[in-house]
């Protein structure tokens, strides 16, 4: 959506507010999901229900990986900037001549 818009200078609408409830309700689904096995409530009483049974378990499994991810993903892009902002201030004093 973000593509559509910027390419062809468009405003992004009704439709891109779709897609953004589309997320978050993706988003609630997921946690949703996770507390749903989590308590116990997702043992399947009918054999013919393990495939959906194990396909819950697998996408509770993936949230829990993007919730690990998440944190991580934060803190590499806060040292990369704090990386950046150091060799700012230290390329600054050099040119002005100060030393470190």
């Amino acid at each position: 959506m973000e593509l559509y818009s910027t390419v062809l200078s468009k405003d992004r609408g009704s439709l891109g507010l779709l897609f953004e409830l589309n997320s978050i309700l993706g988003v609630v689904l997921a946690f949703y999901t996770t507390l749903f096995v989590f308590s116990g409530r997702s043992k399947v009483q009918n054999e013919q229900f393990l495939g959906l049974e194990k396909f819950v378990w697998i996408q509770s499994m993936l949230c829990c990986g993007a919730l690990v991810c998440i944190p991580l993903t934060f803190l590499c892009f806060w040292i990369m900037e704090l990386r950046i902002k150091y060799r700012k201030n230290k390329n600054s004093s050099i040119k002005e001549g100060g030393s470190l």
